[in-house]
């Protein structure tokens, strides 16, 4: 048994856990698109509505573009700040708060509206309507859980650590990303030309 438990760290965890990190990435935002999805029914009142499958395989695509992304943040910011003391864990937060934080969000509105058909110009300003929205939560969510990460956790599970957290961060994500496409009960996001010249104002 100790054995298979080897093979399988290995196998999960060992000189290929790159991809371990993005497939679970892309699968762990399509989770927490999906709750949230069943979350906005009922909130609207309209049970009845099919799953919105194209707005799940959006957050799927682009959660598979931003597992990579953490496996290297994690790898240099380790290698750039080793070891777990308290001041270190400090900077670590910090660095992750003003660097990564406002990069990953920005490829997600730019990811997300572009598989919507916007076009560059309309996710910039989709963007700065919503950044500092998530970016304030954001701020008050995840030093906690980054505290955890970066004091008790190996580099390697670093990623899926985070990527777990994600599908609650990701319910998030996903209200911020179509709440002012929800305001009428029964409307979902229709990727439509419509929706996307919304955005332009």
């Amino acid at each position: 048994m100790p054995s298979l438990v080897n093979k399988l760290r290995d196998a999960f965890f060992g000189r290929h856990v790159w991809i371990t990190n993005t497939v679970t990435s892309g699968g762990l935002f399509a989770i927490g698109d999906a709750a949230q999805q069943q979350i906005e029914k009922y909130q609207h009142g309209d049970k009845d509505t099919a799953f919105d499958y194209n707005r799940n395989g959006r957050f799927l695509i682009v959660g598979f573009t931003q597992g990579l992304p953490h496996h290297w943040w994690y790898t240099w910011l380790d290698r750039v700040l080793p070891g777990n003391s308290l001041s270190t864990v400090f900077k670590k937060i910090i660095a992750d708060q003003v660097i990564a934080s406002p990069y990953f969000h920005s490829a997600f509105f730019f990811g997300v509206g572009t598989l919507e058909g916007r076009s560059l110009s309309q996710c910039w300003v989709e963007l700065k309507s919503k950044f500092l929205l998530v970016y304030v939560v954001d701020c008050i969510t995840w030093p906690p859980f980054q505290f955890i990460n970066f004091l008790y956790l190996p580099s390697v599970y670093r990623t899926l650590y985070v990527s777990t957290i994600t599908v609650f961060w990701t319910c998030f994500l996903s209200y911020a990303k179509h709440f002012d496409q929800l305001k009428e009960p029964g409307q979902k996001d229709k990727h439509s030309k419509a929706s996307a010249r919304s955005i332009e104002g």
